[in-house]
């Protein structure tokens, strides 16, 4: 009886370390998969406005496609008519316009679909107001 524990404990343990080390692979196999399928998007780049508002452009990577509900949010304030002018498929680049409300001041956070961008780096991109341009003293 002891020699037949012996046998199988033998034989159970690779089998066990075998199984096992082939669900990790798998599942490291499967997660970058899906992860470079689905990448997070990318800022690439962001054009400034006037404190009057106005049109601003959006370079980035892997941006989603433009739908109806697509928000882009800049700080606390919804930048409008959004709008794909420009997509590489075989590079992931989009280019995007949105109209920007008057504001004023720098470090405001960017978000596509409440989700806030990042550079190449990780680091939150921000998007700044131009400073305010005075015109006339009296």
């Amino acid at each position: 009886m002891l020699l037949e524990v012996i046998k199988t404990s033998r034989l159970v343990q690779p089998v066990v370390t075998t199984t096992f080390v082939l669900v990790i692979v798998y599942i490291l196999f499967f997660h970058t998969l899906l992860r470079h399928r689905n990448p997070p998007p990318v800022l690439l780049s962001i054009t400034s406005s006037p404190t009057q508002g106005g049109t601003i452009t959006i370079a980035g990577r892997n941006f989603p496609p433009l739908s109806p509900s697509t928000t882009i949010q800049i700080g606390s304030r919804e930048c409008k008519s959004p709008r794909t002018i420009s997509h590489s498929s075989s590079l992931h680049i989009s280019t995007l316009t949105c109209v920007i409300p008057p504001g004023s001041g720098h470090n405001h956070i960017v978000q596509l679909d409440h989700v806030p961008l990042k550079d190449m780096n990780d680091n939150i991109r921000m998007f700044h107001y131009d400073p305010p341009s005075i015109l006339e003293v009296k």
